[in-house]
Protein backbone atom coordinates (compact mmCIF):
# COMPACT_ATOMS: atom_id res chain seq x y z
CA UNK A 1 0.00 0.00 0.00
CA UNK A 2 1.31 3.47 -0.82
CA UNK A 3 1.72 5.71 2.21
CA UNK A 4 3.39 8.78 3.63
CA UNK A 5 5.44 8.04 6.75
CA UNK A 6 6.71 10.35 9.45
CA UNK A 7 10.51 10.21 9.57
CA UNK A 8 11.88 12.75 12.05
CA UNK A 9 10.15 16.04 11.12
CA UNK A 10 9.32 15.09 7.51
CA UNK A 11 6.83 13.02 5.53
CA UNK A 12 8.41 10.49 3.19
CA UNK A 13 6.69 8.48 0.45
CA UNK A 14 6.71 4.78 1.28
CA UNK A 15 5.10 1.40 0.72
CA UNK A 16 3.60 -0.67 3.55
CA UNK A 17 5.10 -4.16 3.48
CA UNK A 18 3.34 -5.80 6.41
CA UNK A 19 1.47 -5.29 9.66
CA UNK A 20 3.11 -6.91 12.68
CA UNK A 21 1.20 -8.72 15.45
CA UNK A 22 1.63 -5.73 17.78
CA UNK A 23 0.09 -3.33 15.22
CA UNK A 24 3.31 -1.71 14.04
CA UNK A 25 3.87 -1.47 10.29
CA UNK A 26 6.92 -2.44 8.28
CA UNK A 27 7.46 0.09 5.48
CA UNK A 28 9.88 0.49 2.60
CA UNK A 29 11.04 4.05 1.85
CA UNK A 30 12.57 4.20 -1.65
CA UNK A 31 15.71 6.19 -2.39
CA UNK A 32 16.10 8.82 -5.10
CA UNK A 33 17.14 8.46 -7.87
CA UNK A 34 17.12 4.66 -7.48
CA UNK A 35 13.67 3.71 -6.18
CA UNK A 36 14.58 0.01 -6.07
CA UNK A 37 16.98 0.76 -3.20
CA UNK A 38 15.95 2.33 0.06
CA UNK A 39 15.38 1.78 3.75
CA UNK A 40 13.03 -0.41 5.76
CA UNK A 41 11.43 0.97 8.94
CA UNK A 42 9.13 -0.48 11.58
CA UNK A 43 6.77 2.30 12.67
CA UNK A 44 3.81 2.82 14.98
CA UNK A 45 0.58 3.08 12.95
CA UNK A 46 0.03 6.74 13.90
CA UNK A 47 3.21 7.60 11.94
CA UNK A 48 1.97 5.89 8.76
CA UNK A 49 -0.61 7.67 6.60
CA UNK A 50 -2.09 5.31 4.01
CA UNK A 51 -2.75 6.98 0.65
CA UNK A 52 -5.90 6.30 -1.32
CA UNK A 53 -4.14 5.97 -4.68
CA UNK A 54 -3.53 2.92 -6.87
CA UNK A 55 -0.18 1.21 -6.28
CA UNK A 56 0.70 1.60 -9.97
CA UNK A 57 0.22 5.40 -9.84
CA UNK A 58 2.32 5.72 -6.72
CA UNK A 59 5.08 3.59 -8.23
CA UNK A 60 5.13 5.75 -11.40
CA UNK A 61 5.70 8.86 -9.27
CA UNK A 62 8.69 7.20 -7.60
CA UNK A 63 10.12 6.14 -10.95
CA UNK A 64 9.82 9.67 -12.32
CA UNK A 65 11.57 11.12 -9.24
CA UNK A 66 8.36 12.81 -8.15
CA UNK A 67 7.82 14.63 -11.43
CA UNK A 68 4.70 13.80 -13.34
CA UNK A 69 4.18 15.10 -16.83
CA UNK A 70 0.57 15.26 -17.91
CA UNK A 71 -0.24 15.34 -21.57
CA UNK A 72 -3.38 17.15 -22.63
CA UNK A 73 -6.05 15.06 -24.27
CA UNK A 74 -5.71 14.97 -28.00
CA UNK A 75 -1.98 15.66 -27.83
CA UNK A 76 0.16 13.36 -29.94
CA UNK A 77 3.50 14.50 -28.50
Amino acid sequence: MPALVEIEEALAPAFVIETLDDGRLTVFVPSVPTPFAGAVYVLRPERVHILNVPLHSSHQVHLSLGFRIERSRGSHA
